[in-house]
């Protein structure tokens, strides 16, 4: 639910305002009036949940919890720089998407007219199967999976951004789904990985921690490509790309081969060597 609760938001989300604004049903000034009340809704409904944690409230803690902590449990060190590392490279290639959505249907489409409903259909085809990876390679072990996934990711990645540089539909949707799915199971998997052998009162800090470094991996290329290579192709920039995947599956791929070593920390959580899953 960590990795794929958040994409099928951005999924639901995506195509309700693509639908909505492409066919004139709703304007865009009441999409944010919509969205505002829909978090006061949910605000409500977080007052009147039920905590999980049993613990006694006051300013004091309230104070604490308000203030950025990066911390992790003893032993963790090496896990999370390898998560760091694949949620990371993971949003910032997704994070193309979130900006440049609207040009690639532009390039792909030539369609003016729908642009709206193209972009949603796009950025669609990235959360839809992102969730349904993430839920899916939950019962696999996530040592044995990687070293499959992560090479993967790169040969489907780059495949996709080569029909961006050189315009193929069919390719594109094809190998974006793929892609889609591929991250959100390395995620999950990364994320499984991490949380293993963890007390639940360590998690949020992992976690929060974790997407911490996520969203700073999804700034970093938008604003290398609108501050430094402003005048970049679709080209260019998918190369670019190309070789951002190549960095970062190869750097998870190396760590997760390291660790799964005998005698170094996989042994230590309770992954079983003889999961076939």
């Amino acid at each position: 639910m960590s990795v794929a609760g958040a994409s099928l938001g951005l999924m639901t989300g995506s195509l309700i305002a693509g639908i909505g604004v492409n066919f004139n049903l709703i304007s865009a000034d009441r999409l944010f009036e919509i969205f505002l009340g829909f978090t006061v809704f949910l605000a409500v409904l977080i007052c009147l949940s039920k905590e999980s944690l049993n613990t006694k409230f006051s300013v004091k803690k309230l104070i604490t919890v308000l203030s950025p902590t990066f911390k992790l449990p003893k032993g963790k060190t090496a896990f999370f720089i390898m998560a760091a590392i694949g949620y990371i490279g993971s949003w910032g290639q997704t994070s193309f998407f979130q900006a440049l959505s609207s040009k690639i249907a532009l390039l792909l489409f030539n369609d003016q007219d729908n642009v709206i409903l193209l972009t949603a259909i796009i950025y669609l085809t990235v959360t839809l199967p992102n969730a349904v990876g993430g839920f899916t390679v939950g019962g696999l072990n996530p040592a044995k999976s990687l070293k499959l996934i992560m090479p993967l990711t790169f040969i489907i990645g780059s495949m996709m951004f080569l029909t961006i540089a050189y315009p193929h539909v069919v390719i594109f949707f094809i190998t974006l789904t793929l892609l889609s799915f591929l991250i959100g199971a390395g995620l999950s998997l990364l994320l499984k990985i991490l949380l293993a052998g963890s007390a639940v009162t360590e998690r949020a800090d992992i976690i929060s921690f974790l997407y911490f470094m996520a969203y700073v991996g999804s700034a970093l290329p938008n604003f290398l490509i609108g501050k430094v290579f402003t005048n970049a192709t679709f080209i260019q920039i998918s190369f670019a790309f190309i070789v951002w995947i190549f960095l970062y599956t190869s750097a998870v791929f190396i760590l997760n081969i390291y660790l799964s070593k005998p005698k170094k920390t996989y042994k230590k959580l309770n992954f079983k060597e003889t999961d076939n899953t």
